[in-house]
């Protein structure tokens, strides 16, 4: 038996909403908040979970979850765990789904998060935000990569040579030596203006 059972003797609250057939996301990560700060963590920031215990009350949850015949990895608890964090119920944006909600549990958005989901409802024909519109968001905040000519040739030679030997671990001594060997060859057709032949 888990040890992860509160005070008073009964199950968690997140093995007993998980067990509904019609229980959603948001209670589940309630439930799963509620549970591990009453296994003793801190309802604080820490860049390490260590710090504040939740790692070991999340593994403690997940434990108990397993034991009620519920498949909850302990990665996806914590994950649940950090978004009911992020996301308290006043700052929920009812138009926005779970899973857009869910992207946007980094501490990276703590001052972005909301109002995001309120521009992007806004933005929206029917009001409503998908975990699709948080992830081009998303993406057009990302620094654009700019790659010279000669880095772009770079990756996509290791790119093909990492594909065909793949998985390298399998690969023998011979058949690492004869994938050199053909890359040398190609090498030298290029240097001296042979490649591509017309025959390619």
């Amino acid at each position: 038996m888990t040890e992860a059972t509160l005070k008073s003797g009964h199950k968690l609250r997140s093995v007993e909403v998980a067990q509904r057939q019609e229980a959603d996301s948001w209670a589940l990560a309630d439930a799963i908040y509620e549970d591990v700060i009453d296994l003793g963590v801190e309802d604080r920031s820490s860049t390490h979970g260590e710090r504040t215990g939740m790692i070991k009350a999340a593994r403690l949850v997940s434990e108990a979850l397993a034991e009620a015949g519920l498949d909850f990895k302990e990665n996806y608890v914590r994950q649940l765990w950090h978004t009911r964090r992020a996301w308290p119920p006043e700052d929920r944006i009812p138009q926005a789904t779970f899973t857009a909600h869910y992207l946007l549990r980094a501490q990276t958005y703590d001052r972005t998060r909301r109002q995001a989901l309120e521009r992007l409802s806004r933005k929206s024909k029917s009001g409503n935000v998908t975990a699709h519109a948080v992830k081009v968001w998303i993406s057009e905040r990302k620094p654009r990569q700019h790659w010279t000519f000669m880095q772009l040739a770079e990756r996509h030679l290791r790119r093909s040579a990492k594909a065909v030997g793949s998985p390298w671990h399998l690969l023998t001594t011979d058949d690492r030596h004869n994938i050199a060997a053909i890359l040398r060859q190609i090498a030298n057709e290029i240097d001296k203006g042979e490649f591509p032949s017309s025959a390619a």
